[in-house]
């Protein structure tokens, strides 16, 4: 069974593509043969850095090679279509839930990709209205829909983000 990147393990990896990525370029997004998907991205210093996102699992930097699909997958041909050189504005975790978002802006369009990296996750990538544009799968939740067309949702948090509660708070938390 494939491990899942943990929280604070995801913070970590987020911060780091922050300062690393943080007014650079997406260069183009690539399929994997094993699974998921291959960001290549220019640094404003022009480093190339190449990011692994594996939907539902893990999203990490690597300087090896991987083995991309000689097909492209269909979400990364509508991705390319939507952010494929656009500059990158921001890479923040939500909380200290396991979904990273990216900002991106293209000539006068700003788009977000949402990296779900829990459970079940998905990559879908949405406009300024939050209308999904693209998914790397589409599903139906309880009380939620991924598919192009529909409005995202984020899912449901339920981690306790350590690092903004209070000491009162997180003392009682751990008491009860």
């Amino acid at each position: 069974m494939k491990d899942s990147i943990s929280s604070l393990e995801l913070r970590i990896v987020t911060e780091y593509l922050y300062n690393r990525l943080l007014g650079g370029w997406l260069d183009n997004i690539y399929g994997l043969v094993e699974e998921g998907y291959l960001f290549r991205f220019r640094t404003a210093e022009r480093d190339r850095v190449d990011v692994v996102i594996e939907p539902g699992y893990t999203m990490y930097p690597t300087e090896y090679e991987v083995r991309k699909e000689r097909e492209l997958p269909s979400f990364a041909r509508a991705a390319r279509r939507y952010i494929r050189g656009s500059r990158v504005e921001g890479v923040e975790q939500v909380g200290f839930e396991r979904l990273v978002v990216f900002s991106f802006r293209r000539r006068e369009q700003r788009y977000r990709l949402m990296c779900e990296l829990l459970p079940r996750g998905s990559l879908v990538l949405v406009n300024e209205e939050n209308r999904i544009l693209a998914c790397s799968e589409a599903k139906r939740f309880r009380d939620r829909v991924i598919a192009p067309g529909r409005i995202y949702s984020p899912p449901a948090a339920v981690t306790l983000d350590p690092l903004s509660v209070s000491k009162e708070a997180l003392t009682e938390l751990l008491t009860t």
